[in-house]
């Protein structure tokens, strides 16, 4: 039997993370069947179990993903100038994961799992680190592009980046379960607390 590459096991576990993501966003992550993922995927039921043991596995698989997405953030790594507004910085970021993982009430899925399954629990708050570490960079650069000196622009950065989290939180939880949410509106008043908490 031939050896299989390391690149086909991972192309074959994005395909079939595509396809979870798929069912989970249709169905939820509690009501998803391996079934479903076999129909999904156009995979055999041989193929799935043959990356992964069962469906806790594979969920935890997607969960560590989903995450990895989050935390690798191109809008967070980038140099552009002038720095963005952090208000706006959390819009890039959601946007980002939104054409990523394409729907956004999986996220909420997801920390619903948190609070019972201490592995997905475990993983959230590695990326909750690396996030908040990131923005908190990124909140710095801002307010030195503003004039602030570097203790000053930090003492700000580490009381705001709280706070963009937060913020990015109940976007989440807006944008998905409420249908008139008015996203330009909710980052433009963000904006301008900010701005007036600053002055």
């Amino acid at each position: 039997m031939p050896k299989v590459s390391e690149q086909y096991r991972k192309d074959r576990r994005r395909q079939i993370m595509v396809a979870v993501l798929k069912c989970f966003a249709r169905k939820g992550i509690k009501a998803t069947l391996i079934s479903d993922i076999i129909a999904e995927s156009g995979l055999s039921a041989g193929a799935i179990y043959g990356h992964f043991s069962n469906k806790d596995e594979l969920v935890l698989f997607v969960v560590s993903e989903v995450f990895e997405v989050i935390a690798e953030q191109p809008a967070l790594s980038s140099t552009e100038q002038p720095p963005v507004h952090p208000a706006y910085l959390i819009r890039d970021v959601t946007g980002h994961l939104w054409q990523e993982i394409g729907n956004p009430s999986l996220l909420l899925q997801i920390w619903g799992d948190a609070v019972t399954e201490p592995k997905v629990r475990e993983l959230f708050d590695g990326v909750y680190a690396g996030l908040t570490a990131q923005l908190k960079a990124r909140t710095i650069t801002w307010y030195q592009s503003q004039g602030l000196g570097p203790i000053e622009a930090q003492q700000r950065a580490t009381e705001l980046t709280p706070l963009l989290i937060g913020t990015g939180q109940g976007y989440i939880i807006q944008s998905t379960l409420v249908e008139s949410f008015d996203e330009e509106a909710y980052f433009a008043s963000f904006k301008k607390l900010i701005d007036a908490a600053d002055s």
